[in-house]
């Protein structure tokens, strides 16, 4: 009996030291999560099926940019990017 209980002792020991770095974690994300914004421009010159990949190229490349979704038909660009 002593021997099972220090057997829950050692799990809910390990248990318990798992917790504070789950939280730690999840408040990096949480703080990464808030320094990232999110913009949308109008691009009224695309005239053709290739230029949403050459607007999508073009701003990806520039340094914070996290992802580019363009919409041709409405004539869009929405860039995610740190803030």
């Amino acid at each position: 009996m002593i021997i099972g209980g220090i057997t829950a002792l050692a799990v809910l020991g390990a248990i318990a030291s798992l917790a504070p770095l789950q939280s730690a974690a999840q408040a990096q994300a949480q703080s990464a999560h808030a320094q990232v914004r999110t913009a949308s421009f109008a691009v009224d010159n695309m005239t053709c099926a290739t230029c949403p990949i050459t607007v999508r190229t073009a701003m990806s490349r520039v340094d914070g940019v996290r992802a580019v979704e363009v919409d041709f038909d409405a004539k869009r660009a929405t860039v995610t990017y740190d803030a």
